[in-house]
């Protein structure tokens, strides 16, 4: 192998002198330049201009497409339909801008499930009946295990739950 660059030089050392955090950054950076450009576009400038971390903003991207497509995508293996359920915990120190990363991400979303909220309410003005009628909608917040169940079974594709603080979660299912 000819060696004419310094990432010649790096490809040919590999990752033997590499810490597990440069190797980490590496692997970050490979998977971002393989997504869309749209979606590289948004992390990048999201890191320069807001300093949201790439690998929150990439984690809740992916969140949001896998809730975005639910159901709708699958593949067969081994005779088993799997689906791209996709399931995220991001876990940083306060201040971190997690929450940041997570509502960029699913900002579109949730506007839709707003939207749509609103619709179905003028739509069907009765409030008794309102438990009865199916809706589409793609996120939950504060539900109980229950209520999850049941906003699934309403609908067809997914329910993403999306919780800001996972603390208070943990500390209700110890007691």
């Amino acid at each position: 192998m000819e060696i004419n660059s310094l990432s010649d030089i790096d490809n040919k050392i590999g990752n033997a002198f590499k810490t597990n955090k440069e190797i980490a950054i590496n692997q970050l950076e490979e998977i971002i330049s393989k997504m869309p450009v749209e979606i590289k576009s948004l992390i990048n400038e999201a890191f320069t201009l807001k300093r949201i971390p790439k690998e929150y903003l990439l984690s809740s991207i992916l969140f949001a497409f896998s809730n975005a497509g639910g159901l709708a995508f699958s593949i067969k293996a081994m005779g088993y339909v799997n689906y791209a359920n996709l399931y995220f915990a991001i876990i940083g120190s306060r201040g971190d801008s997690k929450s940041p990363a997570m509502d960029l991400a699913t900002f579109p979303l949730i506007k839709y499930d707003n939207e749509k909220y609103k619709e179905f309410k003028r739509n069907n003005a009765d409030l008794e009946e309102l438990e009865k009628i199916d809706r589409k909608q793609l996120f939950l917040q504060d539900a109980t295990i229950e209520s999850a169940i049941f906003t699934h079974f309403k609908n067809k594709y997914s329910v993403g739950i999306f919780v800001d603080e996972l603390y208070f979660i943990i500390e209700k299912n110890g007691k």
